[in-house]
């Protein structure tokens, strides 16, 4: 293990260095601790976030047609010809 950060704020920790990351993840649940592994790779590689594309919600939307009724389907199931 090279380094260990804690950032409170997003409530992570960020371990660099060659470690088994199944026996860090039992030794928190062990300790009680809820713990999902985030990301595992290579200590030179810094991920920069790339800028997320905003999406636009649709302001107008599409109105109903305020003339319509409800209408009332009927459907009777007969069994067919029944000779008595």
């Amino acid at each position: 293990v090279v380094s260990i950060a804690v950032d409170a704020e997003r409530n992570t920790v960020t371990i660099v260095g060659n470690v088994d990351a199944t026996l860090i993840v039992k030794a928190l649940r062990k300790a009680k601790k809820a713990v999902d592994i985030v990301s595992v790779g290579e200590a030179g590689k810094d991920t920069e976030e790339k800028p997320k594309k905003k999406v636009e919600l649709c302001t107008t939307s599409q109105s109903y047609c305020s003339s319509c009724r409800p209408v009332v389907v009927v459907y009777d199931e007969t069994k067919g010809c029944s000779i008595l």
